[in-house]
């Protein structure tokens, strides 16, 4: 696991895949202006002992918002399922994570 920013981390980012580690680290250090952002790196090679390792990796920070690029947003869902506790619905993250994606978009839209 990669942490970007300073803690607390409350926002973990999966990447797609599988085998694209690091994929997520530009968009990790644009959020970790905002805040704590942890970059999770799969490194198990069936789905139930990396759906494990993810809980176990991120069960330390607390309650995190995950986000997934691709087959990271699956594994994301997946883990909140049999994990519950990790809780993705932090309400300033969200606002957080809309503000810095609606800024993108606007910064591509404009450059065209």
């Amino acid at each position: 696991i990669r942490a970007y920013g300073n803690a607390p981390y409350r926002v973990a980012l999966l990447h797609g895949g599988p085998g694209a580690p690091g994929t997520l680290a530009p968009l990790a250090r644009r959020l970790s202006c905002f805040g704590g952002v942890l970059e999770h790196l799969q490194t198990q090679y069936d789905l139930p002992s990396l759906l494990h390792n993810i809980s176990e990796e991120l069960s330390p920070f607390g309650p995190v918002v995950v986000a997934g690029h691709s087959w990271g947003a699956w594994l994301g869902l997946w883990t909140a399922a049999l994990f519950p506790a990790q809780d993705p619905f932090d309400t300033h993250w969200k606002r957080t994570a809309y503000r810095c994606i609606r800024s993108t978009n606007h910064a591509k839209t404009a450059g065209q």
